[in-house]
Parts: C-alpha cells; structure tokens; sequence
C-alpha cells in the first residue's frame, strides 16, 4: 500500500469536505486540518499493533542492572512494545506486579520486565542479574508530521476521521454521523484483514502461538 504525505492527505481532506458539505463549507486553517489528520493517525495507531508499524530487535542483558547493553531504536516510548521474549524460549517475559517483592529475585534468566526512565532502555528485567539476548516487538513510535513526511496508515481512514472530528467541531452531526459510520466501517475492514489470519503454533510449545494476542 503507497501510503501518503501529510501534505496530500490535507488535500484529500479538503476535497472530501467540500463534496460532503457544499462550496459554501468554510474550512479551517491548513495547521488546523493537519492536526485533525495527525489526531486520526495517533487515535489508530495506539489503538492496534498494526503490522505496517511493527518493529523487531534484538538487544543484550547487561547483567547488572537488568537493562540492555544497547539502547532501543524506533520504538522510544514504553508502551509501544508488545512484548520482550528471552532468546531461548516463546515464552513472552510477563510484566512485574505492582506489589510483588523484588528483592528474593536472584539468578540470571529474565523472569520479569518494569518500566523505566532510562533513556534508550524503556524497561528493565529481573533478575537485575540476568543475561543474554532478548528480542523486543513493538511498534514503531511516531514523533510529530510535517508536510513532506509520509503518514503510514490507510488514507480512508484517516481521511473519515478527520472529517468526523471536523464536523463534531462544527456542530454538522448529520455529516458527522456520516463520517463516523465510514470510518468504523474501514477501521474493521483493515482490522479483519490485519488481525483475522489463523494462528500457528509453535512446533516446540504448542499451547503458545508464535503470535502472541494479548496486546492486539
């Protein structure tokens, strides 16, 4: 799929508004409309780990203080990572409970990950002692557009939710109904296609899927 620059997206907007409201529609500023269509991208983006935007790497445990050798690139913000596996196993390393006593943690096979602050490092596992490599999967993460940069998602999309806020805005609620409706009705068509494939076990664990679902 040839995705589009912010700049074109714009003018794709711009068209759809004038033939859903009429010439006499008064449009907002461009910076307005371009935010609009960076609001529709965020509001996607964060809602799925969209196989366009998915992110694989792989980093190494320092064995001291359980963060990697090596900072994580593309995927700057915690939450854009689906998972984090230990190299020798399917298993997807699950998240340190809130109240659990990390004291007693000793050896050196990852057994938890927690957020944090470090620059570059996202998260930190438990043991602080363990060692190896682990292979990070997320999505990539998206700072703010300019004209000239491509939006990676599907136009229609972002397209509909853009006109949907622009109309809520503007008080049209017949026009935004409209635009709502198709939105939601492209959002599942991309959903259906993106997420809707039979999954495959692994051949060593059956019971875990080489696509891990908890975090869709």
């Amino acid at each position: 799929m040839a995705y589009k620059t912010l700049e074109q997206l714009t003018t794709i907007v711009e068209r759809e508004l004038y033939q859903s409201a009429g010439p006499q529609v008064q449009l907002y500023s461009e910076e307005i409309l371009q935010q609009m269509i960076i609001n529709a991208f965020k509001h996607v983006h964060k809602a799925k780990f969209w196989p366009q935007h998915k992110r694989r790497q792989v980093r190494t445990l320092n064995g001291t203080s359980g963060e990697v050798t090596v900072n994580v690139t593309d995927i700057t913000e915690y939450d854009d990572i689906q998972y984090v596996m230990p190299s020798t196993s399917s298993r997807p390393i699950p998240v340190l409970p809130s109240a659990f006593n990390t004291i007693g943690l000793v050896g050196t096979f990852p057994r938890f990950i927690e957020q944090t602050d470090t620059e570059g490092k996202l998260f930190v596992v438990y043991p602080l002692e363990s060692t190896g490599d682990v292979l990070i999967v997320g999505r990539k993460s998206y700072d703010e557009f300019v004209n000239t940069d491509i939006v990676p998602f599907d136009e229609d999309a972002l397209k509909h939710f853009a006109c949907w806020q622009y109309f809520v805005d503007d008080e049209m609620q017949a026009s935004a109904d409209k635009h709502q409706a198709l939105f939601n009705s492209r959002y599942l068509q991309l959903n259906n296609s993106a997420f809707n494939h039979p999954i495959q076990l692994d051949n060593q664990q059956d019971e875990i899927p080489r696509g891990w679902t908890e975090r869709p």
